[in-house]
């Protein structure tokens, strides 16, 4: 029983993360056609649009959630920075990456 659940979060999360760097990729992609004068780096406007076209697609910014979220200039494009927050895929993301 407990290889079965493993094996299904394990199956989830990778699902989960690939679909989370989509959306980033796309909500980034989005936004540079949106404000094509700013760039990736220096972008007010691209980052906000980046968070919140995250946010409308389940996916809040958390950048102290994972270990893998680096904050630097382009950080709102780091889908390590952002977690799922619709269900199960919050709740999978909080027991596979719950602080100890």
């Amino acid at each position: 029983m407990m290889v079965s659940v493993t094996s299904f979060i394990a199956v989830a999360l990778c699902a989960c993360t690939e679909d989370q760097d989509k959306q980033v990729g796309t909500c980034e992609v989005e936004a540079l056609r949106l404000y094509p004068e700013q760039s990736l780096v220096e972008g007010n406007n691209v980052a906000s649009y980046v968070e919140a076209c995250m946010r409308a697609h389940g996916y809040g910014w958390s950048p102290a959630a994972h270990n893998n979220c680096f904050l630097g200039p382009r950080m709102h494009a780091n889908s390590a920075c952002y977690v799922p927050t619709v269900w199960p895929w919050d709740e999978i993301d909080r027991i596979v990456y719950q602080k100890r």
